[in-house]
């Protein structure tokens, strides 16, 4: 179980690295396009802004222990998902900027399917080429 303080810790470093990334990093690696009809820092800032809300409900129901009895309570995620995911997401922006996006995702589907626990190759399979092959024209 863990302690009110170590919650708290979570909590704040999860919150300064999502306030740092909306008001200093993210401005800083996008260069605003007048012509555009979406702005390059929108998606960036709309994921930090739905990450930071729900660091926010977790942090309430953590500590007002609003987790009813009986019901599975979430553990942190084991270095044994977390890792192939880092991997898995490296890969795929390596081939990204080397081989293009069929590529990424021809790595990155797959392994994220074999992290969620699918073992049917098949279905691997279909689930790959059906998110890589059609839009391989149109980003080759």
């Amino acid at each position: 179980m863990r302690t009110s303080t170590r919650l708290m810790l979570e909590w704040l470093v999860i919150g300064a690295a999502g306030l740092l990334a909306y008001f200093w990093l993210i401005p800083t690696q996008t260069t605003p396009d007048p012509f555009a009809a979406l702005q390059p820092d929108f998606v960036p800032r709309v994921c930090v802004l739905g990450i930071l809300l729900l660091g926010v409900i977790q942090a309430i129901r953590d500590f007002r222990g609003l987790q009813t009895a009986g019901a599975s309570t979430t553990q942190p995620a084991s270095w044994r998902v977390v890792a192939p995911v880092m991997a898995a997401t490296f890969m795929s922006v390596l081939a990204l900027e080397l081989a293009g996006m069929a590529a990424a995702a021809a790595i990155l589907v797959p392994v994220l399917m074999l992290v969620l626990r699918e073992r049917r190759l098949l279905r691997i399979a279909v689930v790959s080429a059906c998110c890589v092959l059609p839009f391989t024209p149109l980003f080759s």
